[in-house]
């Protein structure tokens, strides 16, 4: 005689349907916890880079500095965040008077507007501020 649960499976034996839940769990795990490092730590990163410091010159051109891309030309100095607005690679290259992003080919003017895809959006621009105390310029991050 074979114990019945109520659920009316026999005890002492893994179901057809219990096994693949136990698979799903197990198989879903590594994601999940992949998803809540990478979140945490993109939490971290962003909480203590909030401003940047880049000194008391910036040189003609463009500048890759640290989570910022840093223009300084004719129409002035500016700052966007070197960020793809497509899928958030680093933006750390540029090709003649256009940023491009190493991932899949989005390219940006100087003033952020992007000029081919797949990314659609504008680069986020960046406070940027000269410290007349120091002398240095101070990038922030979030506003």
């Amino acid at each position: 005689m074979r114990l019945k649960t109520n659920s009316g499976h026999k005890s002492g034996k893994l179901t057809r349907r219990g096994f693949f839940h136990i698979l799903v769990a197990l198989l879903a795990s590594p994601a999940i916890l992949w998803w809540f490092m990478v979140g945490r730590r993109d939490m971290k990163m962003s909480a203590r880079q909030q401003s940047l410091i880049i000194g008391k010159a910036i040189p003609p051109g463009v500048s890759f500095i640290d989570f910022a891309i840093v223009i300084n030309n004719e129409d002035g100095v500016s700052a966007f965040e070197a960020k793809c607005t497509h899928l958030g690679c680093r933006i750390s290259k540029i090709e003649g008077d256009q940023l491009v992003c190493p991932c899949h080919g989005s390219r940006y003017n100087l003033s952020g507007k992007p000029v081919k895809g797949p990314a659609v959006k504008k680069l986020k621009k960046l406070k940027i501020v000269h410290d007349p105390r120091s002398g240095e310029y101070i990038i922030h991050k979030n506003e």
